[in-house]
């Protein structure tokens, strides 16, 4: 019996009913895996064996500002919502610092880092 149970017991009222214990989903536990591609934005692949594994920002310049950072999942990392036409830089967070430009909108990028030089080739 709680506590509670015992107090309305006392004060003659009925006691609340027992609410069921919320059962966690799978989905919820999981994350979805990173996209591998996506028309309007733009996606990063890290080598493996590259030590930047914590955080990817995009930062772009032009009419439509737009600045994302997100964490690494699996290697990779999906930036949605990039404006067409900007010029974009990726910033890899987590490690010695590296960025790499040009990016573009609808670009897959896979990347290595060496030092604080990032090279990423588009796989597109």
């Amino acid at each position: 019996m709680t506590l509670l149970t015992l107090l309305l017991a006392c004060a003659g009222a009925p006691a609340p009913e027992p609410q069921p214990a919320a059962a966690a989903s799978t989905a919820a536990q999981q994350a979805p895996p990173p996209p591998t591609s996506l028309a309007d934005g733009v996606v990063i692949w890290l080598a493996p064996g590259t030590h930047h594994d914590s955080k990817v920002e995009l930062v772009c310049m032009g009419d439509a500002p737009y600045r994302e950072r997100f964490d690494l999942s699996q290697g990779r990392v999906g930036f949605p919502g990039v404006p067409e036409g900007a010029d974009c830089t990726v910033y890899f967070k987590g490690g010695a610092p590296a960025q790499f430009a040009p990016v573009r909108r609808g670009q897959v990028l896979r990347c290595n880092i060496v030092g604080t030089t990032a090279t990423c080739e588009d796989s597109t």
